[in-house]
Order: C-alpha cells, then sequence, then structure tokens
C-alpha cells in the first residue's frame, strides 16, 4: 500500500496550511512518484506544480477541506458584502468573499491561463 493510499489522498482534493494562512494546495498527481511517498500538488500561492511528502500533506502540516466547493458567484450582496455563490452539490451559500474556498480544478485552470 501507498502513502496516498494509507492517508486517503485522492487528485482534486484541496489541502489549505494547518497555522490558518490562505495559501492552498490542489492535487493533481498521486501515482506519478508514489513509490517515493511524495505527492504531485498545484500551490495556489505560488502558482506552480510542486511536490510533497504525502505524510505532511495529510497528517503534519495541512488539513483537508472538505466540499462543497464553489463554483462561481451567484448573486451580489451589495453594501452587505455577503454575496450568494454557487456550490458544487447545486446549492446556494451566502457567504462574505474572504470565506469562499472555489473549486479547485476551477482554480488551478484559471491560473495556468492568467484569468486568476
Amino acid at each position: 500500500m501507498n502513502a496516498y493510499q494509507q492517508y486517503g489522498i485522492a487528485r482534486g482534493q484541496v489541502y489549505v496550511p494547518a497555522d490558518g494562512s490562505k495559501n492552498r494546495l490542489v492535487v493533481r498527481d498521486v501515482t506519478t512518484l508514489a513509490e517515493v511517498d511524495d505527492v504531485i500538488v498545484f500551490d495556489e500561492g505560488q502558482g506552480i506544480e510542486r511536490t510533497i511528502d504525502a505524510f505532511k500533506l495529510a497528517m503534519v502540516r495541512y488539513a483537508l477541506v472538505p466540499p462543497p466547493y464553489a463554483v462561481k458567484a451567484f448573486a451580489y450582496g451589495g453594501s452587505t458584502g455577503v454575496n450568494d455563490y454557487l456550490m458544487t452539490d447545486g446549492s446556494i451559500k451566502a457567504m462574505r468573499p474572504d470565506e469562499v474556498c472555489w473549486e479547485p480544478l476551477l482554480v488551478s485552470a484559471q491560473v495556468q491561463l492568467g484569468q486568476a
């Protein structure tokens, strides 16, 4: 059993630093470097792909962000600062912009295209 299987790491998962900073890591590939227990992630803060040890990702430095994720802004709240967002499960959720957790593969594509 490889480390990514042992810790339940899967492609598309989002991890945030345990210290509460805003940087997020999106898991891109778990099999390529599985023999050395590394995982390829997209670092949204730096806008690059990098490798990280599976144990450090899952157990030490990062926390898994549970879905659902926001897909797009659905309605703007104006002066209240609270907007409605369409979520991956089809629901609409009211949140402040700094509380939104965007769908990971959408963010990765936007960064690659220079749109983020």
